[in-house]
């Protein structure tokens, strides 16, 4: 699973950490306007910890009308959350998902 942790205002800032490997996360995202484009904003990190982490990632739309309820292709990332200095920085992957008509 993952867990929320951290603080508004003072470290660690607030965001979300897997509890264990192969931990999933599922977030549906209702909305009325049409959604082109997904950012997510992550964090890489250094120390033993956090060697080899990544984070795989995959998008769909789907559309619901009164008859018909419909998802599209899929869009994949995988987003790494080490690397090699001694600081931790927010990085931005942006993602485009799929025309669906």
């Amino acid at each position: 699973g993952w867990t929320e942790e951290g603080f508004p205002v003072r470290r660690p800032r607030p965001g979300w950490v897997a509890s264990s490997s192969n931990s999933k996360f599922s977030l549906q995202i209702n909305s009325t306007e049409v959604v082109k484009r997904i950012v997510i904003v992550y964090m890489k990190s250094y120390g033993t910890k956090w060697e080899n982490s990544k984070l795989k990632v995959a998008f769909m739309t789907c559309t619901s009308q009164r008859t018909k309820h419909a998802c599209h292709n899929k869009v994949y990332g995988e987003l790494e959350g080490y690397h090699n200095s001694n600081t931790s920085v927010n990085y931005e992957a942006s993602y485009v998902l799929p025309e669906y008509n």
